[in-house]
């Protein structure tokens, strides 16, 4: 099987069977056919766009999708009968590195997949060999609440992990919701925006490992949605290697793995309602930040959905 990742799934389980390309392949065309073959047929109102997530989606261009009942082509001849085969004609940039992250896809009688799948491969000539790997856990009692400085980061990278705008093809992808450990990369003078460099899917709490990593300095980051259309965010967790409740980053070089990261997921506060303004003020009252006044006012405005209207252009 090709492009398995986690813990060995049983022969019953509706799941990812093998993908082409393969997980790790390098030197992928830029104009490509992407195939997922699962175990079982997928049901025809799938939500393309909610179930299969391609990262970095700003150099990539998704055309058709089709589901078929053959492997190879025609989509629909052959000797098979189960549409099982999922299909995507997508325009890649060179010299990138990409990440599929397959959830929540269900068959016709509504058998969810059993495990979130991830898919790997570069159109560039060689692919990361380094593993980033540790567990993601959620907070517990008195410390669930979501550190400030870790607060104003999760509002800088939001835009990059939901599906803000989408094309739906199908139908609904209200399955459980996954968990995907990230490594994204900051703003710079090349990218005005947060880049997701690679990252796993799992379900719930417990260890990752994240292959095909690249040398260089990331923010890892787990992120759980509150349904399988990833178009709201129920938590977020970032690495706090040294205790100060600020973001850390990580950094891949040499010959040697990262191992042992520790990230905490906090749920994600309100942007609108009393609950958020709530978060926000007892957030900021209880902030260290030496940047002052400026900088609570916006952390309350930001969670309470009224940065704009504060500080913003006038309507």
């Amino acid at each position: 099987m090709h492009g398995l990742h986690g813990e060995a799934l049983h022969a019953q389980d509706f799941r990812v069977e093998s993908t082409e390309p393969a997980s790790g392949t390098v030197g992928v065309p830029l104009q490509q056919r992407i195939q997922f073959t699962f175990t079982e047929a997928i049901t025809v109102s799938t939500d393309w766009d909610g179930v299969f997530i391609a990262e970095p989606r700003r150099t990539r261009t998704i055309g058709t999708v089709s589901l078929c009942i053959n492997s190879g082509d025609p989509c629909n001849g052959g000797t098979e009968i189960i549409p099982r085969f999922v299909r995507f004609e997508v325009r890649h940039e060179a010299d990138t590195d990409y990440t599929w992250f397959v959830e929540s896809a269900e068959t016709p009688g509504g058998t969810v997949q059993a495990e979130p799948f991830t898919l790997h491969y570069t159109t560039a000539p060689t692919i990361g060999d380094r593993q980033v790997a540790g567990t993601v856990q959620a907070a517990a009692g008195k410390h669930s609440m979501m550190p400030p400085a870790m607060a104003r980061l999760a509002h800088a990278i939001r835009p990059a992990l939901i599906q803000a705008e989408r094309q739906t093809l199908g139908g609904t992808a209200d399955g459980p919701a996954a968990t995907r450990i990230l490594l994204l990369r900051g703003p710079s003078l090349s990218e005005v925006l947060w880049r997701i460099d690679g990252g796993i899917s799992r379900r719930g709490d417990g260890g990752f490992t994240i292959p095909y990593v690249r040398p260089g300095t990331y923010y890892p980051v787990a992120v759980r949605y509150t349904d399988g259309t990833a178009t709201e965010i129920a938590a977020l967790g970032f690495l706090d290697a040294n205790g100060d409740t600020v973001p850390d980053t990580v950094t891949v070089e040499g010959d040697a793995d990262v191992t042992d990261l520790s990230l905490t997921l906090f749920p994600y506060p309100l942007r609108t309602g009393r609950t958020g303004l709530e978060q926000a003020i007892e957030a900021a009252a209880a902030s260290a930040d030496t940047t002052g006044l400026f900088a609570s006012s916006r952390l309350i405005s930001v969670l309470s959905g009224s940065f704009r209207r504060s500080f913003g252009p006038k309507p």
